[in-house]
């Protein structure tokens, strides 16, 4: 990746990391959502669902603001492209976990105890993947910034690396929760079923969306 100095000091993956603050706290609300969901307080849901669009919303701002700065600055039209991609991808996380927070505010279900515990298991990796992207985001930035980046490149990719491999293991955790809704169909309403297949599924989709970050990121620090 060339070096480019500029708008957002010396790194021009300083916008990424500026962004992924609020997409982390996303992150975290979703996580303590989640909890007291399963815990069965269910009352705290439309707190965590106004909280969670005031966080996502601020992640938009950031967003808008970076895009028009960017747009004026002196970087390359492809590093432009580059960095509002992954931008893009970055908020596509606090979609995600707005989309779950909102869900659960819709029906509510007291879980078995087995279930439960999975699906605290699925979420609970869906954080550790947040906090490995973000980890790779502020050192890249970092290394960047101290014009080590090459020299460190490895660690970089093997955070990447460890990112998506925690996605394919919410794959894994989602496949046994599924497994386990159908075989607890007589304990659960149909309507409890469907929603929790779809639950699982908005769950897992907040791990794809920090897989294509790690990809994309993986591309513009090896360019």
């Amino acid at each position: 990746m060339k070096k480019i100095g500029g708008l957002f000091g010396r790194s021009i993956l300083g916008p990424l990391r500026e962004h992924m603050a609020k997409v982390e706290d996303c992150l975290e609300v979703f996580r303590k959502a989640v909890n007291e969901y399963v815990e069965g307080n269910f009352s705290s849901m439309e707190k965590f669902s106004k909280k969670i669009s005031e966080l996502e919303h601020g992640a938009d701002v950031i967003k808008e603001g970076i895009r028009r700065s960017i747009s004026k600055s002196i970087f390359a039209s492809s590093t432009r492209g580059d960095i509002l991609d992954l931008i893009h991808k970055e908020d596509d996380i606090s979609d995600a976990c707005e989309d779950v927070v909102k869900f659960i505010s819709l029906h509510h279900v007291r879980m078995p105890e087995e279930l439960s515990k999975t699906f605290l298991s699925l979420a609970d990796k869906v954080w550790e993947a947040g906090v490995t992207l973000n980890q790779a985001i502020q050192q890249a930035t970092k290394y960047e910034e101290e014009e080590l980046l090459a020299e460190r490149m490895e660690e970089i990719v093997n955070l990447l690396s460890t990112v998506e491999k925690k996605e394919w293991e919410t794959d894994q955790i989602q496949l046994s929760f599924v497994r386990q809704v159908f075989k607890m169909g007589d304990k659960l309403s149909p309507v409890d079923i469907f929603f929790l297949m779809n639950l699982s599924k908005l769950t897992v989709e907040i791990a794809d969306h920090m897989e294509n970050v790690a990809n994309c990121l993986q591309r513009v620090i090896s360019a």
